[in-house]
This record gives C-alpha cells, structure tokens and sequence, in this order.
C-alpha cells in the first residue's frame, strides 16, 4: 500500500475515531508537503478538546516493523522540539506490532494502526485499544529466523551478545551460508534487534530476541527415547563415561543440565541429548525402553546446533544455558521454574 493513499486513510480513520469519542470539537487537517532536505510529517491536526486547541503531528509509514518504528519516531519528537506549537506525535502503519507499541510509549507518542490498535493521550483525550490482529499478515518477519538451521545463527549472537560480529564471522561461526546470514541479518534490522557499527553488528535487546525464539520453539522438535534404569539419576555418569569412550557427542539436558549449573530443583528424570547411538548406549547400559513412569530420556536433537555451547560441569557435558532455557520452559512440570532461575540468575547477568 502507498504512503500516499495511506495518509488520506488515515485521515479518516482519525476523523471516525474522533467523532466517536465526543471530546473532540473540530478536527481540521493538512497534508504537508516538505522540502527536498527538510523532514515534514505526513499531517498537521488542529484539534479541540475541551476548549483547549492543539497541532498534532502525524507520521504516516506503509512498513510497521519495529526498525521503521523507531525512525519515524525519532522524526517525529526531533520535529516536535523545533516546532514548540507541535504538541503531540501520532505514528500511523497499517499494523503496528506489540514491539512498535513499546517504541511509541518510549518515545511518548502516540498510535494508530488499521487493525484498531490505537492509543493516544493528548490532555484529557485518552485512548487505549489493544489486541487487534493483524489484517495484513505476512510470512516475512521474525518467524523465518526460527527455523531450525537459522537458530544457529541466534545461538552464537545469544552466547556473546556484546560482540560484534560481521556476515562472514558468523557465517562461519554458525555454519551457516552468508546467504542465510545475510537474511537473518536483515530480518534482525527490521525488527530493531541488531545495533550496527559500520558493517559489524551485534544484538541489541538479547532477551526480546529469546521471548521471541521461545514463541517459534518447541521442546518436542527432538525425537525422545523414554527408558527405566535401576541407577537412577546415577547413570548419568554411565551414559557419559560411555558416550566419552565412542566418541558420541552428548550433553545433559533440562533437569539433568539446570542440576548441574543451578542446583536447587529436585528430579528423579534424568536427560541428555545424543547425536548419535542412543540404541547402542541404551543396550550396553541395560536401559529398558518403556511407554510410562521412565527416569531417563534421550534425546535425538533436531538440529547439531543443540550443541552450541557445550559447557563441561563437574566433568559433565552439558548444554549451553540458553538451551537449558528453552527446554525447561517449554516442558511440563517444575520446567518453567528452573528456567526462570536459569534467566534471572545465570543469562541476565552476562546480558548487562
């Protein structure tokens, strides 16, 4: 849709709203025309409420993604400053995502989106609406660097959030295309979760970037294999003495993991991921395979990517700490505990 035919929408979906409200005693509009190197909104609103008047700037953007957000806001209160009889900003996108509605409130503007979205404080006009879906869905966006390769990606930036990195580092590091990299890059930009320097970049908001991988993740992306040991929690070491001795790559997992590096919830279930083997690891070490009541399951991980980060604790493989995070949460039971313990007390630290 064309900024153009955009502003005359928006120009009567504020003039509906308005009358709607009854606060309102004249609303009267400009569409601006700017010059050539000087930034003008896309309106000026002369308001009336309650005998008061007010000039309302307005921003008009056919892209709602939270990086165009972010710039038309910074026009918009750069351009409130200069002009002292502008007293309020207004920020218009066909859909403005819950991302670009903190921006807004941060940067004390207010919204309007073609789904309803709107939320506007102006004197004593105040307007809250929120939860409206988005009319326009599209598949570009933040889903399509959660993919199950492209995870990879966000697992190297999560593990060093203040380095900057450049495509064909990461590409490397992540063993990934520069092809995806470069995608994943821009998919990051326009999403405002990347802060550049030149051709170099690194994350700018590690745990929006994590709620958001948490929303696409899914703990049973994993084949699981569900055994009964006698040992109990103590095969664990059997299971690495062995997996050490073939050269199987492992790594404990959920409860067997967060024991490990943050012990203070009590399991009788023991996990580890296998890249391969786990038939052959269940035989030699007299794991009885069972529908019901196992302590053990392994775990045939979705992508080699799981493995990111191995960190090796009381001579123990175990997966890195965001790892832990996703499959806690997204498990039953006490999963969602440890992995807010994990969050608070072992990433936010190393995100500050």
């Amino acid at each position: 849709m064309l900024e153009k035919d955009l502003q005359y929408q928006f120009k009567d979906v504020l003039y509906r709203l308005f009358e709607e409200i009854g606060l309102v005693g004249t609303a009267e509009s400009a569409v601006v025309s700017a010059g050539q190197d000087q930034y003008q909104p896309d309106m000026l609103l002369s308001l009336k409420i309650d005998d008061r008047n007010y000039k309302v700037a307005v921003e008009v953007k056919s892209i709602g993604q939270p990086r165009f957000i972010r710039m038309a806001a910074q026009q918009l209160t750069e351009y409130m400053a200069a002009n002292q009889d502008v007293s309020y900003g207004i920020l218009a996108a066909p859909y403005i995502s819950e991302n670009g509605r903190v921006l807004c409130q941060r940067y004390r503007i207010g919204y309007v989106d073609l789904a309803g979205n709107t939320r506007l404080a102006l004197g004593n006009l105040y307007v809250d609406i929120q939860g409206r879906d988005n009319p326009y869905p599209t598949t570009r966006g933040l889903k399509s660097v959660f993919t199950k390769r492209s995870t990879r990606a966000i697992r190297v930036l999560l593990s060093d959030p203040k380095r900057f990195w450049y495509v064909q580092n990461l590409a490397r590091q992540a063993d990934l295309s520069l092809g995806q990299v470069s995608n994943i890059k821009r998919l990051l930009i326009d999403e405002d979760l990347l802060e550049e320097e030149g051709r170099s970049f690194r994350l700018a908001d590690p745990e929006r970037i994590l709620d958001a991988w948490l929303q696409n993740y899914s703990f049973r992306y994993n084949d699981s294999f569900d055994f009964y040991s006698l040992e109990g929690t103590q095969i664990e070491r059997k299971i690495a003495s062995f997996c050490r001795g073939r050269g199987i790559t492992y790594a404990m997992a959920l409860f067997s993991g967060a024991n490990l590096v943050a012990p203070f919830v009590r399991y009788a279930r023991s996990f580890a991921y296998l890249e391969e083997g786990i038939v052959e690891v269940a035989k030699q070490l007299d794991l009885k395979e069972v529908t019901s009541g196992p302590n053990v399951t392994l775990l045939k991980p979705y992508d080699k990517g799981v493995f990111y980060g191995i960190q090796d604790v009381n001579g123990l493989s175990v997966v890195s700490d965001i790892q832990l995070y996703l499959d806690l949460k997204k498990y039953r039971g006490r999963g969602e505990e440890a992995a807010e313990y994990i969050l608070e007390n072992r990433l936010r630290p190393t995100w500050q």
